[in-house]
């Protein structure tokens, strides 16, 4: 039931300005609405017309409006479903999209937020930077179920082939549901469904399984970790990318993990010493703004060999996954997170030694916070160079002509991000 509901929610959430657009008509004034009575309809709407539940849940939902609501709400919701239901007997939801080839810009961004339920403002942005057939197959993939990753810790036996080994021997009914990772198959699988039977299992609660986007995992491959050095990873919770970095480093060396948050460390923490991992971890509760001169004796002499910087970001790599994303970001945000991603930048350009390594990353496609940001540090930070990912142990299909690490949700089916490495010359 837990599963059923949260697959409800995402789906309304996903879907809801669509569904708004679609009952308008059978609401006189629909901004009026009470939050509560709206998403009652969002939901009801959903599993007519999307889902195509029978026409008798109608009376399902009117019964919960009398216990929830007013009983005046009770009909409103009655008169608008059997209204809906005619929506669902239409097929009016599996209609194709047929675009208006002579649309301006603004119309198009605006038909296209409608059909797909997205922000026009997120619509018109991509089909500048994206063009028409790409943000077509992206507004379609943000819709879709996510798949998710899942890094396997080498105390795993036989690692991911073992893994799915045993998820076949255990779930033969999900046999479909899991394979190698396209991406890191060394360290990764990939699960179109089935992650509470993963939690559920006894070495995911021992430490030997993880939850964990495989973009994550792509970023640390490019920091390239090594045993024995010192790392920073700077916007560290909730810890997964600290935790595959202490893997590949075999347990030696150190690393400082930092966040604002100390409630999110304690979590890193906890994983960490599950894992065996804790006598090489340090945390700190600290932005990285202020971390050389709060916390200096953390810092080893000369600098770190490699600096993580995970920064905040907008997130539009994630939209599939986080379903209410796209309803909490403002485009007057993104000038306020490239600015912050700038500041963490130069903070983490004064941390890391001669000849060690900084990457930028995100989970961002924007190219503002991504390919922007690097380009504007490296024109004031002259002793700083881009080191390439194409041929640092990354597939191809996830690295760009400029050098920088590229995953798009609607091309590699996994998590949008970026990376870029950097190198301190002097």
């Amino acid at each position: 039931k837990a599963r059923t509901a949260t697959g409800l929610t995402a789906g309304v959430l996903k879907s809801q300005r669509r569904l708004d657009l679609l009952m308008s008509p059978y609401l006189t004034k629909p901004q009026k609405l009470a939050p509560g009575l709206q998403n009652m309809l969002r939901l009801a709407a959903y599993e007519l017309i999307v889902c195509q539940r029978p026409l008798h849940i109608v009376n399902e939902y009117v019964q919960l409006a009398k216990k929830l609501s007013h009983p005046r709400a009770a009909g409103l919701i009655n008169a608008v479903l059997r209204k809906v239901c005619q929506l669902q007997v239409s097929g009016v939801w599996q209609l194709p999209l047929e675009l208006d080839t002579a649309a301006s810009p603004a119309d198009l961004s605006e038909q296209l937020g409608l059909h797909f339920s997205h922000p026009t403002w997120m619509v018109s942005r991509w089909l500048q930077q994206l063009g028409t057939a790409e943000t077509l197959a992206l507004l379609e993939c943000n819709n879709r179920l996510p798949g998710f990753g899942v890094w396997v810790a080498p105390s795993y036996p036989g690692g991911p082939s073992g893994l799915l080994q045993d998820l076949r021997l255990h779930l033969p009914e999900e046999e479909d549901a899991f394979r190698a990772s396209d991406y890191l198959p060394a360290h990764f699988i990939h699960a179109s469904r089935g992650v509470q039977e993963i939690i559920s299992l006894p070495q995911f609660r021992q430490g030997q399984l993880q939850v964990m986007s495989e973009s994550a995992g792509l970023v640390v491959t490019l920091l390239d970790p090594q045993p024995g050095e010192c790392l920073l990873d700077a916007c560290a919770a909730p810890g997964s990318k600290s935790l595959f970095a202490a893997s590949l480093m075999q347990a030696q060396g150190q690393i400082v993990a930092l966040d604002s948050k100390s409630a999110r460390l304690r979590l890193l923490e906890s994983a960490a010493q599950k894992r065996g991992m804790s006598s090489m971890l340090r945390t700190c509760a600290c932005e990285l703004q202020n971390f050389k001169q709060q916390h200096p004796e953390l810092i080893p002499a000369g600098g770190f060999d490699r600096v993580l910087v995970d920064a905040p970001c907008s997130g539009t790599g994630t939209l599939g996954k986080r379903a209410d994303l796209r309803w909490q970001r403002l485009p007057g945000e993104l000038p306020e997170l490239c600015t912050l991603q700038e500041v963490l930048l130069h903070a983490a350009a004064s941390l890391v030694r001669v000849g060690g390594f900084v990457v930028y990353s995100t989970c961002s496609i924007e190219e503002d916070e991504n390919s922007a940001r690097i380009a504007a540090f490296l024109a004031c930070h002259e002793n700083f160079e881009l080191t390439s990912a194409v041929g640092a142990s990354l597939p191809q299909s996830v690295t760009s002509s400029e050098g920088f690490l590229k995953v798009f949700q609607h091309k590699q089916n996994i998590e949008g991000a970026f990376a870029a490495k950097l190198k301190r010359l002097g």
